[in-house]
């Protein structure tokens, strides 16, 4: 459920403040953890993580991953000044 609720809450964020035109959804399991990659493509001035009214939205992520003793790392791709996208790895454990 909480895979779930980390996806709802990225694409949720997506559509609102990153008008992304598409996002890759990746889950991999194995006995120790399961990992969650968000590939996001953006295509505009601004980077999502460096967005005001996006903040929110990664924090909440940020404290989900963490209460669920997780890692999260946030990379943005810039090409020619504009934000080209986002990744977003999150590792759970089992």
């Amino acid at each position: 459920m909480s895979i779930y609720r980390l996806v709802q809450g990225a694409l949720s964020n997506c559509i609102s403040y990153a008008h992304a035109s598409e996002v890759r959804v990746v889950l991999n399991k194995n006995p120790q953890y399961q990992t969650l990659i968000l590939q996001i493509a953006v295509g505009r001035q601004d980077c999502i993580q460096n967005s005001s009214t996006n903040d929110m939205g990664l924090a909440r992520m940020r404290k989900r991953v963490f209460s669920l003793d997780g890692e999260i790392q946030i990379v943005s791709e810039q090409v020619d000044g504009i934000c080209a996208g986002m990744v977003i790895n999150i590792k759970l454990p089992m």
